[in-house]
């Protein structure tokens, strides 16, 4: 029987979605936070009823900062009375496409804001919308001392097929306790049937930055909740309140799922090439920085304190650019009367509406440049060792006409000089092919696809959780011609060898006249003269925009396999058998890259500016419940798509490059993925982040080993102590050195201070 319901009421926030970016969050510090005010004052004498308006932490914490003047002291005031209040996490994100620390750093938020206002950090997090998210969730959660997770998807949606209550564990081991809404932001206002606790969270979302619920709504709530549960207490609180009381009850028979959420969402990551190349390459820059803080504080020289103001708006970027709203809202701007057709798009894009669209699409590349400034003057202020010299190399080439060899002292390339067909690279090492042409499609082909009416209309039958209209304009494309899908692959052109490189050159010509291909294609192999590795480089040279659905794809065609991985971050996923069902099964993300395993040998393919992969097929337009296991053994690396109808741009424009680290080993041999070791860092870990504090620095350290372990982490002269995510101290210092368990595929956080104390 239910006891209690606590009445939590929240607006999902979009930072872009109804209006630019920046008028959104100007909304929340003037109009909105007026209408809060206004329903705080209407109830404020209202007992247990009294109006508490939960948001995300960092929009509250920017209207803290940026709030219109006359406000700032009824903020403050309703923050001290508790009737304004944040949760854990930022706001929503695409976290299959965040970097752990990144992630990390957005949690800080919610700590900032508990300091200012000397309050307790919630323990509670809310994220809306995006159906899915990766499994380092659970753990970078629980390692910052967050217990409770609601998930909310909209209607039109497929979730992921979970319980409504769960323990969601990682890898690792982290774990919290999460409640899943499907078909909806919030929850209803009355616990199901099958509720088998005495309280309920009755969670009351108003939609997209629509502002908060008057006082006449909460009393008709609480009337109608008072009406149906007679005996139960109803008030007004937080979903910290709400947790609270859960955990209380005995959760023995929740059960555990240990399965990745992946993102049917993260196609839109595939519609900025450009900007999600840029911040995947700012993430690798930014951790050779933090290295490179870290070796001179070995040397004795403290971290620069300007360096700190820099890293902290920094990360505010590119946690803005994970955020998941990527453009404003399609069917409200451009609507029903859309075109499609070259020379009426043209003249459409000189439109108020169109223009619009494409400026929304500038904010979220603005944070994109501008992440990436801040990274330049943190380099001025740190400036890393200029790399050495590559050593020359010169290729071995034999053969001709349709049999051109070349190679170094590992690998063995052989293509067709005729028609430019690769069809093999060879690991002479290993004595065993590592990519082959199979049913006419050579090694790293580029296919350029234009999607039909029909690959549009299966899609939302397949997907669809509830039919709504709204959601076929959101997920669909209105006005879309009746129009057949076309696959396009570009027309060769000749080939050179220079140095260690071999060279190849496509034209398309009918997919750039009648769609939006690109005018020149160039393919880079690089094969140099010492390591284990090798780099391809696909440039796709003057891509034209067009509204019409479309996709580009790298090919990698495998002799075969007995499955893959998927390095996500803080996971290493079978997409076989990790992934929940109704979760993404067709376009899979990875933040490091791809093991593919043969029974000889192992083969790492790292993209390091496209982050998005499918198994046997382009990926788009395709929905799976489960992971198909009859995919031919292709891989299809996603270079870029407009498939997503609403939020993510709608055609793509541009010159861009995508490059692939690929390596191979021993179907038993090392461990595939290169780190640098750094002195005191246990092998096998990699340092991440390193950040100043009042106490010492600390420094976030990532396992790759994937297997638990005893590490120690050592810093002569100095003291050590854990910390959590949040850099908070979590047990006394140690001289020297501290042994721990490593958690596998995890984060390991600590402070650490030289002889004499904190820092000066």
């Amino acid at each position: 029987m239910t006891k209690k319901i606590i009445l939590v009421f929240k607006t999902h926030f979009d930072i872009g979605f109804t209006d630019l970016a920046e008028h959104v969050i100007r909304d929340y510090g003037g109009p909105m936070l007026r209408q809060v005010i206004e329903t705080c004052r209407a109830t404020e004498r209202l007992g247990p009823l009294r109006y508490v308006w939960t948001m995300p932490a960092w929009p509250l914490w920017y209207i803290t900062e940026h709030c219109e003047a006359d406000l700032r002291p009824e903020l403050e005031r309703l923050i001290e009375n508790g009737q304004i209040v944040w949760h854990a996490l930022p706001f929503t994100t695409h976290t299959d496409f965040c970097a752990p620390e990144e992630y990390a750093q957005g949690l800080r938020y919610a700590r900032l804001l508990a300091e200012r206002y000397g309050k307790p950090c919630p323990v509670a997090g809310k994220m809306t919308d995006v159906p899915g998210h990766g499994l380092m969730l659970p753990e970078l959660l629980d390692q910052a001392g967050i217990r409770f997770l609601h998930l909310g998807c909209n209607e039109f949606a497929s979730p992921p097929q979970v319980p409504g209550l769960f323990f969601w564990r990682s890898p690792a081991g982290g774990q919290v306790l999460t409640m899943y809404s499907k078909g909806g932001y919030g929850t209803s206002l009355l616990p199901p049937e099958d509720w088998p606790f005495p309280v309920w969270m009755a969670l009351m979302h108003t939609h997209d930055n629509c502002g908060p619920q008057s006082g006449e709504i909460i009393l008709r709530l609480a009337e109608e909740a008072r009406a149906a549960c007679p005996e139960a207490e109803i008030v007004c609180g937080t979903m910290d309140d709400f947790y609270r009381e859960l955990a209380a009850c005995d959760l023995s028979g929740v059960p555990v799922v240990t399965e990745d959420l992946a993102d049917t969402w993260i196609h839109g990551v595939g519609s900025y090439p450009a900007e999600v190349s840029r911040m995947r390459e700012g993430r690798l820059r930014a951790r050779r920085l933090h290295r490179e803080a870290y070796r001179r504080f070995l040397r004795g020289q403290d971290p620069d304190p300007a360096l700190e103001d820099l890293w902290d708006r920094y990360y505010e970027q590119v946690c803005l650019f994970e955020e998941h709203t990527w453009g404003a809202d399609v069917k409200t701007w451009l609507g029903p009367d859309r075109v499609y057709e070259k020379p009426a798009f043209r003249e459409a894009r000189k439109t108020a509406p169109y223009q619009f669209m494409e400026a929304s699409w500038r904010e979220q590349r603005r944070r994109a440049e501008e992440s990436g400034a801040l990274l330049d003057r943190i380099g001025t202020l740190l400036p890393l060792p200029a790399p050495g010299p590559a050593p020359a190399g010169e290729l071995r080439v034999s053969g001709g006409g349709e049999a051109v060899s070349v190679e170094n002292h590992r690998y063995r390339l052989t293509f067709d000089g005729r028609t430019g067909t690769i069809r093999q690279v060879y690991d002479k090492a290993l004595a065993v092919p590592l990519l082959t042409a199979r049913d006419g499609m050579g090694v790293f082909t580029y296919q350029y696809d234009r999607y039909g009416f029909s690959d549009i209309n299966e899609f939302l039958r397949d997907y669809a959780y509830h039919f709504t209209t709204w959601g076929i304009q959101d997920y669909g494309r209105e006005n879309y011609p009746d129009c057949a899908h076309r696959s396009f692959r570009p027309d060769w052109e000749g080939y050179e060898i220079r140095d260690d490189q071999v060279i190849f050159r496509y034209a398309p010509h009918e997919s750039a006249v009648r769609c939006g291909d690109c005018e020149q294609v160039i393919l880079t192999v690089t094969l140099p003269a010492e390591g284990d590795a090798f780099q391809v480089e696909l440039a796709l040279e003057r891509k034209q925009a067009t509204p019409y659905v479309e996709s580009g794809s790298l090919v990698f065609p495998l002799p075969g396999w007995s499955g893959c991985r998927l390095h996500k971050p803080c996971a290493v996923v079978d997409p076989e058998t990790d992934i929940a069902p109704c979760a993404n099964h067709a376009l899979l993300n990875m933040e490091e890259g791809i093991t593919v395993l043969g029974e000889t040998a192992r083969l790492f393919i790292r993209p390091l500016d496209t982050p998005l992969v499918s198994v046997g097929s382009p990926g788009v337009y395709e929905y799976h419940r489960q992971f198909p296991r009859d995919r031919r053994p292709e891989l299809w690396f996603n270079l870029f798509n407009n498939m997503w109808g609403t939020n993510f741009p709608q055609w793509i424009e541009g010159s861009f490059r995508f490059r692939y680290e690929v390596r191979a080993a021993a179907a038993d041999g090392e461990e595939l993925l290169c780190r640098e070791q750094l002195s005191g860092i246990p092998e096998g870990m990699e340092l991440v982040c390193m950040r100043r504090q009042p106490q010492g620095v600390c420094v976030t350290l990532r396992d790759h080993g994937g297997r638990p372990a005893e590490r120690t982490i050592r810093l002569p002269g100095g003291e050590i102590a854990p910390a959590d995510l949040l850099g908070r101290p979590l047990d006394g210092w140690r001289r020297e050195e501290r042994t721990f368990i490593v958690r596998p595929n995890g984060l390991h956080n600590f402070i650490l201070r030289r002889e004499g104390g904190p820092l000066s």
